[in-house]
């Protein structure tokens, strides 16, 4: 893993932190050896509990990825219609965890640049997560003050 500096916001006890990732990975497709190289990013939902910092949720937001094989020499055997059907945002690793798990194992769901609204609907999401804190310590303070 090749990560970024994270941005992190923080409220109170929560906080969100999205961090630039580049995830290489050495594998096999068709029995050539190969490298899977995925772009994303990683966005996070923090907590402090107990003085602890801990990971709430994490989710990736995909932007491209491809694969390569190790040997330049060889030629990867990738099935161009089995290719072109899935998302270009993740499109290489779908292919490998269909080629490693079969077709079911693919999500169709996750979000990614080539569905902006995927990502929107994540920080939005996390953004009102980390709004939420503030109400909270608000209804605290005047129910115990």
């Amino acid at each position: 893993h090749v990560l970024s500096p994270p941005l992190i916001h923080v409220n109170g006890t929560r906080a969100t932190a999205d961090t630039g990732s580049i995830i290489v990975g050495r594998l096999s497709v068709g029995g050539v050896s190969a490298f899977l190289t995925s772009f994303g990013r990683i966005v996070e939902r923090i907590e402090k509990r107990r003085d602890t910092w801990r990971i709430a949720q994490l989710e990736v937001i995909y932007q491209f990825d491809y694969l390569t094989a190790d040997n330049p020499a060889d030629t990867l055997p990738v099935e161009t219609q089995r290719w072109t059907r899935y998302r270009p945002s993740y499109r290489a690793l779908s292919y490998w965890v269909e080629e490693t798990q079969g077709s079911g194992a693919v999500r169709y769901d996750l979000p990614g640049v080539d569905r902006p609204e995927t990502i929107d609907a994540l920080y939005n999401a996390n953004n009102a997560w980390l709004a939420e804190v503030a109400a909270t310590d608000r209804a605290t303070r005047t129910t115990s003050g």
